[in-house]
C-alpha cells in the first residue's frame, strides 16, 4: 500500500534514499496522502488478511506524520527495523 502511494522509500527506508530532514518528505507525504484519500479502494485492496496493514489504520497514521514533519521541518529522520 505504501509502495503504491509512493510512500515506501520516505518513510520507511529514508536513509537509504537521502531523506534525512523532516522537510525533504513532506512533499512525498503530501503526494501519497492525496493519492490515498482521493482513491481509498485503490489502496484498500492492498489491506492485509491478518489485519496487521490497513488502509484505516496507515492513512491517518501518515496524517499524524506528515503534521509533526511540518511542525518540526528541521527534525532529524531516524527508522529502526
Amino acid at each position: 500500500m505504501a509502495s503504491e502511494a509512493g510512500l515506501y522509500e520516505a518513510v520507511w527506508r529514508p536513509d537509504e534514499h537521502g531523506y534525512t530532514h523532516a522537510h525533504q518528505i513532506i512533499p512525498v507525504l503530501e503526494r501519497g496522502i492525496a493519492e490515498m484519500e482521493a482513491d481509498p479502494e485503490r489502496f484498500k485492496a492492498f489491506d492485509s488478511p491478518n489485519g496487521w496493514g490497513l488502509y484505516i489504520h496507515l492513512l491517518p497514521w501518515l496524517q499524524r506524520y506528515l503534521t509533526a514533519c511540518r511542525e518540526y521541518p528541521d527534525a532529524l529522520i531516524e527508522v529502526c527495523r
